[in-house]
């Protein structure tokens, strides 16, 4: 990692910007009234002390970038302090620096070998290599640590799975199924396993449990849950999975296109054929346990180090986006909802979010331009007319407010 940067804040908001600018094809102009509130000048740190305390204040706002920049600063000036290191690493990977971060926990790994972060960040990379002997080292080091507890058990699974030791991971699997809160990732988690090692009845009893009360299984788990079943040709246990999601969510457009696509006989798509997809699924169902508890930064780690292992996924990029957004990191935001293939269905609702961001931030022609594009691209949805009258409402251009809601009320007669 370079240290000792010269820091331009108003350049680093700018290039995202400027990011966020080339994705949504949006006119330049737009952002004139944005770019202009940024500080003029460079705001230079040449101290260890300056760059200490001008990171603090970027963590205090969440901004990872100028964080790990200013704690680079710091190290320089006290290269083997441990705090300033895991406070480096932790700003690194937030940020998406993943060669910093690694970098930072090679150091930090050297002063406090037991470091659970550091650990974990060479767990991912051993998977990465297919090195899973070395992953299952880094994890053992994890387990006594607090944020290992329930983790390091789930992930050490999976690299014995990547050993081929199905009896092995369900040994290790084993203390999630003690806890009521755990179980259903211990249930989901050990039918995926199954799977992976192809033995369809033992996947079948792992899920099996999961079927008992459909009311309670989360979007993802019954995309997982319902294909497998769909594979298996039971047809109507998988409907009944993906009715009672409809049920729940009659508005999603994740579960509409799932039952469209079902409907239509549709091949079934399998979430994890992997074990390196497996260990990335683990990461990113603690991320979103951690989102749901409020733990932000935690839950961006773990969000993070999923997309090294599988950095198109759509349910991982929404919740990278969703965790920027509860950051108050807007422009951040609008690149992982834009990072989401437009084939995908959780594309819709990562662009009316987006759209509505560009709205806070003051663009509102970037706003209006995409949720038109979308009221063209489903022509039996309402929620961007819904959105664009009430935008236009919002800035008292009440002929368009109108035009927009009449849009939404035909498509409701519909």
């Amino acid at each position: 990692m370079t240290r000792g940067l010269v820091i331009k804040r108003a350049g680093t908001v700018g290039a995202a910007l400027g990011a966020a600018l080339a994705l949504s094809a949006c006119n330049p102009d737009q952002f004139g009234p944005l770019l202009s509130e940024l500080p003029d000048g460079r705001s230079q740190v040449s101290t260890g002390a300056g760059g200490y305390l001008a990171a603090r204040f970027a963590q205090s706002i969440s901004d990872h970038t100028a964080a790990a920049e200013f704690l680079g600063v710091a190290l320089e000036a006290d290269p083997k302090n441990v705090i300033l290191l895991r406070r480096g690493y932790q700003s690194s990977l937030n940020a998406g620096r993943y060669a910093d971060s690694l970098e930072i926990a090679e150091e930090l790994k050297v002063l406090a070998s037991d470091a659970p972060e550091a650990n974990l960040r060479f767990a991912v990379e051993s998977i990465r290599a297919d090195d899973f002997q070395t992953a299952l080292g880094h994890l053992e080091v994890i387990e006594s640590q607090r944020v290992g507890r329930y983790a390091a058990p789930l992930l050490r699974s999976w690299v014995q799975v990547g050993l081929g030791d199905l009896a092995a991971a369900r040994r290790t699997l084993e203390p999630l199924a003690q806890s009521p809160s755990f179980r259903p990732l211990y249930q989901i988690h050990l039918g995926l396993m199954s799977e992976v090692l192809n033995d369809t009845e033992a996947a079948a009893e792992a899920y099996g449990p999961l079927l008992e009360d459909l009311s309670r299984l989360p979007t993802r788990l019954g995309e997982i849950v319902g294909s497998f079943l769909e594979r298996q040709d039971r047809k109507a246990a998988a409907l009944a999975v993906y009715s009672s999601m409809e049920d729940q969510q009659p508005n999603s457009v994740v579960v509409q296109t799932l039952i469209t696509r079902f409907n239509a006989g549709g091949p079934a798509p399998v979430i994890v054929s992997t074990m390196q997809q497996g260990f990335a699924e683990a990461l990113f169902h603690f991320a979103t346990a951690l989102e749901q508890d409020n733990a932000h930064e935690l839950a961006l780690s773990f969000t993070r180090l999923s997309l090294l292992l599988r950095p198109d996924d759509p349910a991982v990029l929404f919740l990278l986006a969703e965790i920027l957004r509860s950051l108050d990191r807007p422009v951040e935001a609008i690149l992982a909802y834009e990072r989401i293939r437009i084939d995908s269905p959780r594309s819709w609702d990562g662009r009316l979010r987006a759209a509505m961001l560009y709205e806070i931030m003051g663009v509102t022609e970037a706003a209006k331009d995409k949720l038109a594009t979308m009221a063209t691209e489903r022509p039996r949805r309402i929620d961007p007319l819904v959105e664009l009258g009430r935008l236009h409402h919002s800035l008292e251009d009440y002929p368009q407010a109108i035009t927009a809601y009449d849009g939404a009320l035909g498509r409701v007669d519909e």
